[in-house]
This record gives C-alpha cells, sequence and structure tokens, in this order.
C-alpha cells in the first residue's frame, strides 16, 4: 500500500472519531457512511445511512453519551480494524440501556473490535465484534 493512501484512511478515520465524539450524527452520518453503509453487530444487522443514522440518535439519546477511543488501529487498503475503548456516561437513569442497566452520573466502560470497510473515503461497512463491559 501507498504510504499516501494509509494517511487518507488513517485520516479520515480519526476524523470519524472526532466527529463520531463531537455529537453531531447528521454530520457524522452524511460525511462519512455511504448511503449503503452496513452495521452489523452479532445479533443484528442495519442497512442504510439513514437507519444507521437512527440507531446512532437513539443510542446517544436520554441522557447517554458514547465517547470512542480508539487504541489500535490497522490499515490494509480499504480495511480497517480497530480497537476501541467505548466510554458510556449517563446523565438520566436508563434502566433498559442495551449493554446493562445503568444510573444518572453512571459511566462504563466497553471494549470492542471493530472492522470497517470504507469505498470512495466512505465507511461502506461496519463490523461489531465485541461488546464487553469492562467497569
Amino acid at each position: 500500500m501507498k504510504g499516501s493512501a494509509r494517511t487518507t484512511v488513517e485520516k479520515l478515520m480519526m476524523e470519524y472519531f472526532e466527529a463520531y465524539n463531537g455529537g453531531d450524527y447528521e454530520k457524522v452520518a452524511s460525511i462519512y457512511y455511504a448511503e449503503d453503509a452496513v452495521l452489523e453487530f452479532p445479533a443484528d444487522r442495519i442497512v442504510g445511512r439513514k437507519n444507521i443514522l437512527e440507531y446512532l440518535v437513539g443510542v446517544n439519546s436520554g441522557g447517554t453519551k458514547e465517547i470512542l477511543r480508539p487504541t489500535n488501529i490497522l490499515i490494509d487498503g480499504d480495511n480497517v480494524a480497530v480497537q476501541i475503548n467505548s466510554e458510556f456516561k449517563f446523565s438520566e437513569d436508563a434502566p433498559d440501556f442495551f449493554l446493562r442497566p445503568a444510573k444518572k452520573g453512571d459511566s462504563f466502560l466497553a471494549k470492542i473490535g471493530v472492522f470497517y470497510k470504507i469505498r470512495d473515503d466512505k465507511i461502506v461497512h461496519i463490523t461489531i465484534y465485541e461488546f464487553r463491559s469492562t467497569t
């Protein structure tokens, strides 16, 4: 892989994480996700930019805020593998939160492994392999 191609993908991913953490999910979806993007979890699959946006807004609503902190990034062409410390903070009770119930003021860390596929400077596929709460 040429150094400049790797730099472009790495820059795209770092800008993506910064934008995600900024909380403007409409901007994140419009800039970084392809129209036909797919988000896969072990037990679920979300297809399309609009549906992924709805998911992101849902996860980060009701007093819940997710912060993504990549710890390791491996890039091979248009494929990106990332270890992420995903911190969830709660400003309201979230008894039905998908990882575990949370109370106002709670914060916990989930370690996730994520694979991204990039096409034309857009994320076309995200596969999340593990959610493991550590705190």
